[in-house]
């Protein structure tokens, strides 16, 4: 059963449900961002910057055009954001594994050690979160868990217009 048959699509959603949509978006856009941008303003990072170093994982070589899928941008922008990476040491352009026309990206010993702290700083739980009972935890854990996987399913629709 989809969303718009139980009465919680977009037209017919709940009070409550609206409720809830409308604080995760207030979360997302202030307390959220401004954790995100403190964190990747200690090291210097633009938030493309630390989403591609987030993405990358050490050891694992990643073709260029693989990473802008993945950091949901167009092609022309990853140069930019490789550009900047590169140029403080952070990761290295090689040629790809199999196919030496394509470019592929390595994280660099430098690079390994400022992705380790930025995803440890990101990812220090805030009391908020904390202060939550092991109960509370584990029903925002399931609900979360289900809401993610209904939207992913939402996206992979196939009402999902061409781009």
């Amino acid at each position: 059963m989809v969303a718009s048959e139980r009465g919680v699509g977009a037209v017919g959603a709940t009070g409550q449900a609206r409720e809830i949509w409308e604080l995760l978006l207030e979360l997302s856009r202030t307390h959220l961002r401004d954790h995100l941008s403190a964190t990747i303003a200690v090291f210097d990072l633009s938030p493309p910057q630390a989403h591609a170093l987030q993405v990358l994982e050490p050891g694992r070589p990643v073709p260029m055009r693989d990473l802008a899928v993945r950091l949901r941008c167009d092609a022309s922008n990853i140069t930019g954001i490789v550009d900047r990476l590169e140029a403080r040491g952070l990761v290295e352009r090689r040629p790809a594994p199999g196919d030496r026309r394509v470019k592929a990206l390595v994280v660099t010993e430098q690079g390994v050690a400022l992705r380790a702290q930025l995803v440890e700083r990101l990812h220090r739980v805030p009391a908020a979160f904390a202060d939550l009972s092991a109960e509370e935890q584990r029903g925002l854990l399931d609900l979360l868990r289900r809401i993610v996987v209904a939207c992913e399913e939402e996206l992979a629709g196939p009402e999902r217009p061409e781009r």
